[in-house]
């Protein structure tokens, strides 16, 4: 469980460039979800005061919504040597 913790914080991390630190908190919350998901899906029906706890624990997990508007970090189209002098995270000003 750690290991895929870990592994989908990395992919996080590559994918949005964000700090590790930041998507190895989302990669908590989005297996919290995942396991309150199938604790929801073990409750009976009729115990609706379970299943409401559930449900607002599920709702307040969310990862953070930058996750969900930024699109992942795209490379170069041309390898036209930019991404040597620029590496995408610096402005030079130039």
């Amino acid at each position: 469980m750690k290991s895929q913790i870990f592994t989908k914080a990395w992919e996080l991390f590559k994918i949005y460039e964000i700090s590790f630190s930041q998507a190895l908190k989302d990669a908590w919350k989005l297996a919290k979800r995942e396991l309150v998901k199938i604790k929801f899906s073990l409750v009976d029906v009729t115990d609706t005061e379970e299943r409401t706890k559930l449900l607002n624990l599920f709702n307040s997990l969310k990862p953070n919504t930058f996750l969900n508007k930024m699109r992942p970090f795209k490379k170069f189209a041309a390898d036209n040597g930019a991404r040597l002098w620029y590496d995408g995270k610096t402005f030079n000003n130039d």
